[in-house]
């Protein structure tokens, strides 16, 4: 491959990357909710086509774009006021693992099957994602959601699995799966330019 062949690809990939950063801070942080439904459950589903598109390293780096966009929504000020170092590891840690577990397993099965990796890379991502998001709030949080819970005669951990992250995480995981086959469209456009 010639130098000029490697920069446009490296330039192309930047472009990609820059695109994706920009996408997952618009679906975060813009409150538009057609139908009632926000629009952040895409960003996932933008880290996925990162992973795709770029590797590993720009879907962590989606990521982490994707917990610090998190951080500053209005819905997260109630976890800053509780524990704001929790909140910072939990939110960033959240992301940034969903971004890497999702771009290793698209790069672990690419090779195998296109279309197969991107349904998989869709599917971890919504899992790590609130995985991580549940564990954070057992070791960070769980004073918090005691009380809840205590009304609602269930203990912690079933309060935050069915209350906090329930609805969240199947909505998340839908549209992953559901919009996996547009992202394998846009892989293989991509792949014949």
């Amino acid at each position: 491959m010639s130098i000029k062949s490697r920069m446009s690809l490296d330039v192309r990939r930047l472009v990609y990357i820059a695109v994706l950063t920009a996408l997952v801070f618009v679906v975060q942080l813009i409150p538009i909710r057609p139908g009632g439904m926000s629009l952040a459950v895409f960003t996932l589903a933008i880290i996925v086509i990162g992973a795709a598109l770029c590797g590993v390293g720009a879907s962590a780096w989606l990521g982490l774009v994707f917990g610090i966009a998190v951080m500053v929504l209005p819905e997260t000020a109630l976890f800053w006021s509780y524990s704001w170092a929790g909140t910072l590891i939990t939110v960033l840690l959240k992301g940034l693992l969903a971004g890497i577990a999702s771009g290793a397993i698209y790069k672990l099965l690419e090779r195998i099957n296109r279309y197969i990796a991107v349904i998989a890379a869709a599917v971890i991502a919504p899992i790590v994602n609130s995985g991580i998001f549940f564990i954070g709030c057992m070791i960070f949080f769980q004073g918090y959601f005691a009380t809840f819970a205590a009304e609602a005669s269930v203990n912690v951990a079933t309060f935050v699995i069915v209350f906090v992250i329930g609805i969240n995480f199947l909505i998340e995981l839908a549209v992953s799966a559901v919009f996996a086959p547009v992202v394998y469209r846009i892989i293989n456009i991509k792949k014949k330019a």
